[in-house]
């Protein structure tokens, strides 16, 4: 019977109690239509090698009902390594258009991600409850929704300086598609948390130990001072590339670690460049408490350790126009920054005020 869902008989395990109840009216020729089968049996201890997804199932306490027109099991597993309470039903007729449906329930912390495949997910750590509802129709198609409990989850959105503790309410919503068992998109993502909204969608690839995140395009990205949209990818590989653009983005955690070198004992974080293209520069950047440039582009990159490669160009509020770079060489550092506006570049600094016009020329060197 099981082996018609995937699970082969030979690797599965536990024990069982059964009750099978017939029903067919009592005359000479009874047709099989006529006969009415249901079954229900207690799991105890169940197991099987390979289950949903592929992944093994343990220490199953589950409650099975069938009948001509499908079959429901309720109940508890270890899936993959994680404790879950879950639902599962199959439809034998087609008068709908779900075949299979499972519903689960679940805590993920970090080593569950890392069982599960997920751990690729960037800037969230920490314990995150899940309710999940996965359709497949008759056709092998399946879709999948999932709504997190993200109170219990830190959420560091670090190139940006903003970050969600453990104990702060937090919600979100995924919907997602799998072909043949393999995720491969994430159509919808929101989350709400503190005062993050977030909005948009994922793109996986197959990787060599399950699916891996490839992309996420973030329509809005809204929290502090920043309005913006955000395309991250993680080619594999190297390091991830995350595009900007808007109205707002508040870069001051950038600015405040640009000039700042690595210490003895700082822990190396994942590569990152950040890209605003010059085709579609952000309206405003702060830079700094009385700063902000507007119609800004560049790049910055981070080796994990240092800003070591930046490159801005933009227009600060009273019109002096800026380029700043910053290379590697050596074991240091190298600075430029230059204006057309020597006077504007000091009173937007409120450095000083009594200079008009004039050229500015900086050439550093960051030890």
């Amino acid at each position: 019977f099981i082996s018609g869902f995937g699970l082969d008989p030979a690797l599965t395990r536990g024990s069982h109690k059964t009750n099978v109840v017939l029903e067919f009216p009592l005359v000479e020729d009874v047709l099989i239509d006529q006969i009415a089968v249901s079954a229900a049996s207690r799991m105890e201890n169940f197991g099987a090698k390979s289950g949903v997804f592929g992944l093994p199932v343990s220490d199953g306490s589950l409650a099975l009902n069938v009948n001509r027109d499908g079959m429901e099991v309720q109940g508890s597993a270890v899936v993959g390594g994680v404790p879950l309470d879950l639902m599962w039903s199959e439809s034998f007729e087609k008068d709908g258009d779900v075949q299979t449906r499972y519903n689960v329930r679940t805590n993920l912390d970090d080593a569950a991600r890392l069982e599960l495949g997920l751990d690729g997910i960037p800037f969230i750590s920490g314990l995150t409850g899940v309710s999940l509802a996965y359709d497949i129709d008759w056709n092998g198609n399946a879709t999948g929704a999932a709504e997190l409990n993200l109170t219990n989850t830190e959420i560091d959105l670090d190139p940006f300086g903003w970050s969600k503790p453990p104990g702060v309410e937090g919600r979100a919503f995924v919907s997602f598609v799998t072909q043949d068992e393999v995720l491969t998109d994430m159509p919808e993502i929101s989350v709400r948390a503190g005062d993050l909204e977030v909005d948009g969608a994922g793109l996986f690839r197959a990787g060599a130990d399950g699916p891996e995140l490839q992309r996420i395009t973030l329509e809005r990205v809204k929290f502090g001072e920043t309005d913006a949209f955000v395309n991250i990818d993680l080619p594999d590989g190297v390091s991830r590339i995350i595009s900007v653009g808007g109205s707002r983005l508040d870069l001051r955690p950038v600015v405040a670690k640009l000039l700042k070198n690595e210490e003895e004992g700082d822990e190396a974080e994942d590569a990152m460049q950040i890209v605003i293209s010059e085709q579609s520069p952000v309206g405003e950047i702060r830079l700094g408490e009385e700063t902000i440039l507007r119609g800004a582009f560049g790049s910055f990159y981070n080796d994990g350790r240092t800003w070591n490669d930046v490159e801005l160009h933009g227009e600060l509020s009273n019109g002096a126009r800026i380029f700043l770079h910053v290379e590697p060489h050596e074991n240091a550092r190298n600075l430029t920054f230059e204006s057309d506006d020597a006077g504007g570049v000091l009173s937007a600094l409120d450095w000083f005020e009594h200079i008009e016009g004039g050229e500015m020329r900086v050439l550093g060197r960051i030890t």
